[in-house]
């Protein structure tokens, strides 16, 4: 069986690293961008399960890279990460069709 592929993006290097280990400890196969560009690059490049975003990056944000995600057409899970949640930031993430949505810090990672 093939290994569930995940791109983890975050612009934090420990919490990017955090994340990273937590799903390669659960058998995935993880891949890191710390930008927008650099995560499309790869989803250009790579074919992905998943995509674990935080919704603040540098540049263009998580919510950008999710709808350039959803405009393509990829059939990918979305997670979206903030550690900033707004009633707003939440009903965004509902119209772009995040599949999930988590508050950092995360206590129990």
């Amino acid at each position: 069986m093939e290994r569930t592929r995940v791109l983890v993006v975050d612009d934090d290097d420990a919490m990017r690293a955090v994340m990273s280990t937590v799903l390669r400890r659960s058998d995935m196969h993880v891949e890191e961008a710390e930008n927008v560009d650099e995560a499309l690059e790869k989803l250009e490049n790579e074919r992905f399960d998943c995509l674990l975003t935080d919704k603040n990056l540098p540049g263009r944000s998580g919510l950008d890279l999710i709808r350039l995600v959803r405009q393509s057409g990829a059939d990918i899970a979305v997670i979206l990460m903030t550690a900033y949640s707004t009633r707003e930031a939440l009903t965004e993430t509902v119209n772009l069709g995040v599949d999930a949505y988590l508050e950092k810090p995360f206590p129990d990672i």
